[in-house]
């Protein structure tokens, strides 16, 4: 059957304007409530700083790394987030929507502790720079290394190819750890 003359069975321009427009508040909505979820976390392993344990998840993708604590609301005591790069190079990080204090203590390709930042919640203007390349970088609670008495040249000791928490991480993270 044919349509009347000068109408169209499809809608107008405008109704789906309409639509679209009634569509984005629920869009908008349903955005926020992604973004509210817990962030899915990855396993924590046990590293060791200068003696000191700590409990740590691997941010070792660029969308783990580029995701890093934002949103967390705190940490346990002794735990932390440890960021592993493919090669030394000189890191910049920044606390973009992390809401508590943090300090971060940047390691060479060998594990050594290089300098330590204290970071300040939810500023998006201080970028804090490694001031030589680093390998690593470890993210805690404000205070935990002066703490735990780490200062610069502590050594960063990752799992060992044989333990089996190290499941989650590759071997190349490992300081002369043979290669896969």
């Amino acid at each position: 059957m044919l349509a009347p003359t000068g109408t169209s069975r499809y809608a107008s321009p405008l109704t789906r304007h309409r639509v679209l427009l009634g569509l984005v508040p629920a869009l908008l909505l349903l955005s926020g409530w992604l973004l509210d979820r817990p962030q899915a976390r990855t396993p924590a392993i046990t590293v060791f700083v200068g003696g000191s344990a700590v409990q740590v998840e691997v941010a070792d993708s660029p969308a783990a790394r580029a995701r890093g604590l934002s949103g967390r609301k705190s940490l346990a005591a002794d735990a932390g987030m440890l960021f592993v790069y493919p090669e030394p190079a000189i890191l910049t990080f920044w606390m973009k929507e992390t809401p508590m204090d943090l300090d971060i203590g940047f390691f060479d390709g060998q594990a050594r502790l290089l300098e330590i930042h204290s970071m300040v919640a939810l500023d998006e203007h201080t970028r804090h720079v490694s001031g030589a390349p680093a390998k690593y970088a470890l993210e805690v609670n404000r205070g935990w290394f002066a703490a735990h008495r780490i200062s610069r040249d502590a050594v960063l000791q990752l799992p060992s190819v044989g333990d089996a928490r190290h499941a989650c991480c590759p071997v190349a993270l490992i300081p002369g750890a043979p290669s896969p």
